[in-house]
């Protein structure tokens, strides 16, 4: 397995490459068993929101107390294995047995935290990312972790020319050196 962080990597093959960026827009696309996922997750948020609400209620020490306890806690256990279940079997596995080299952006989570709340730490991104290294290394693909910041789009990918010029509202260009069209 080869993780790089160099800002410099060429892709051997762009037709068996994939990018995830935005964890929250991007793994629709990867993958729509998120889809499923999620719906199943916003059925154990509002159990979860019961469960709480009654363990309010009780007395602490009490029987019922103890027995509320022993259900939010199942409860917690039965998310947090659901979430290994689809990060290991459906995501990592397919995105590993499909793609030669896998580019995961490193993010800041705590800047999406303030924006989209509980669906970013229910990713557990760090947890997914660690899995797709042990995936990567046991099927022998690429795994190329992209920098926050570094300008992906700037660079022409067949001969190295940096664009300066290139502004956020340029989709499409190509390259003064090689003469090869990017979009």
């Amino acid at each position: 397995m080869l993780i790089s962080t160099s800002r410099k990597y060429k892709f051997s093959d762009q037709s068996n490459c994939i990018r995830i960026g935005n964890l929250l827009d991007d793994m629709w696309q990867v993958h729509d068993y998120f889809h499923r996922w999620q719906d199943q997750r916003y059925k154990d948020l509002n159990e979860l929101r019961s469960l709480n609400k009654s363990l309010s209620r009780k007395i602490k020490g009490s029987n019922g107390w103890r027995r509320c306890v022993r259900q939010l806690a199942r409860l917690y256990r039965k998310i947090t294995n659901q979430r290994k279940d689809f990060q290991w079997r459906p995501l990592a596995s397919d995105l590993c047995k499909k793609y030669d080299t896998i580019a995961i952006e490193t993010l800041n989570l705590d800047g999406m935290k303030r924006l989209w709340g509980r669906k970013v730490s229910d990713l557990a991104f760090y947890q997914f990312v660690e899995i797709l290294k042990y995936k990567c290394q046991k099927h022998k693909r690429q795994l190329v972790q992209i920098g926050q910041w570094t300008a992906t789009t700037k660079p022409c990918s067949d001969c190295g020319f940096h664009n300066e010029t290139l502004t956020l509202s340029d989709r499409q260009w190509t390259c003064p050196e090689c003469a090869s069209h990017h979009d």
